[in-house]
């Protein structure tokens, strides 16, 4: 087993989670506060995850959006944008989150999200896919491809 400090840099969401396991076990300390402690530093690790599954959700839904709006003027705002989440994502993700992470729930509400951002900018919303057809390990991959990425959504929903 890795040494805390080598966790603490290779996968801090695993480290979160251990070090509140380790916390918890410690015998009561005057003037330490051990059981909010704890959960202080859960809450750090469920940070990270949140903040790694709404850039997912978030880079879901401009894929979406840049790959079936009628609109070629905002491609590359959505480019843009795609490219800010997925960047996010990646850096803040960790191996030990791959468990917490329900790809199919994500998609679901980026799916959401996109049909609305579709009514709202007056478009007719087209045909989505309905299931993710882009791994988890794609959307996190340092050279993401943007555009084999829309390609995949495009030929999802034939």
């Amino acid at each position: 087993m890795a040494k805390p400090e080598q966790l603490y840099d290779k996968d801090f969401y695993a480290w979160t989670l251990d070090q509140a396991a380790v916390l918890r076990q410690l015998p009561p300390t005057d003037g330490v506060d051990l059981g909010h402690l704890a959960e202080e530093i859960e809450d750090l690790g469920s940070e990270r995850l949140h903040a790694v599954t709404s850039n997912l959700v978030h880079l879901l839904a401009h894929l979406l959006k840049a790959a079936f709006s009628r609109n070629p003027q905002v491609l590359s705002h959505w480019r843009s944008e795609c490219v800010a989440f997925q960047r996010n994502a990646r850096v803040r993700y960790s191996n030990s989150m791959r468990q917490h992470i329900d790809l199919a729930d994500l998609f679901s509400d980026a799916r959401r999200a996109a049909m609305a951002d579709f009514a709202d900018a007056g478009e007719p919303v087209p045909p989505l896919p309905s299931t993710c057809p882009i791994p988890l390990a794609e959307l996190l991959e340092r050279d993401f491809n943007f555009d084999a990425a829309l390609e995949r959504l495009r030929v999802a929903t034939h």
